[in-house]
């Protein structure tokens, strides 16, 4: 008698189990969309940012190169090696690898963005739409049928 119970009940809970997926795989979470969104372009901003103040550092070499090769250093003071400042830049990859991904957080931020945007307004149509039934069948149908396409489509 126990092993059908316990069989009953492991029943009833994956039956559970099976609905709350489906209402998770139902309903996509605009919000979620959104923040993700806003973080990645967060990160793209944070990385292209980055990508500045390299570009800031290799042109502010490539300025005490030629100071050093007259002889002459910032300030009056004393010029750098070349050896040390050709160590100081970043490479060219590191400097690409940095804007590709910036620039790809951005772009997918932006999907992101949008995508919970859209959400958002067909939940909002699909609400119109069953408020505007429901005026029909409540029996109020005082109102006329462009009034009633305008409510239903509205933003």
């Amino acid at each position: 008698m126990s092993a059908r119970r316990a069989k009953y009940r492991v029943r009833q809970a994956s039956q559970q189990v099976s609905i709350i997926n489906q209402k998770i795989k139902k309903k996509p979470n605009c919000i979620l969309y959104i923040v993700a969104g806003l973080v990645l372009n967060l990160i793209g901003g944070g990385l292209l940012y980055y990508k500045a103040q390299m570009d800031k550092d290799v042109i502010r070499n490539e300025i005490d190169k030629k100071l050093s090769e007259y002889g002459v250093g910032m300030n009056g003071t004393e010029p750098l090696s070349l050896e040390e400042i050709e160590e100081s830049e970043p490479s060219s990859v590191i400097l690409v690898l940095v804007t590709m991904a910036g620039r790809m957080a951005n772009v997918v931020g932006i999907i992101k963005l949008f995508k919970g945007l859209e959400i958002f307004m067909s939940e909002r149509r699909k609400k119109k739409l069953r408020e505007t039934a429901e005026k029909l069948h409540g029996g109020e149908t005082d109102t006329d049928w462009t009034e009633l396409f305008s409510e239903c489509c509205a933003f």
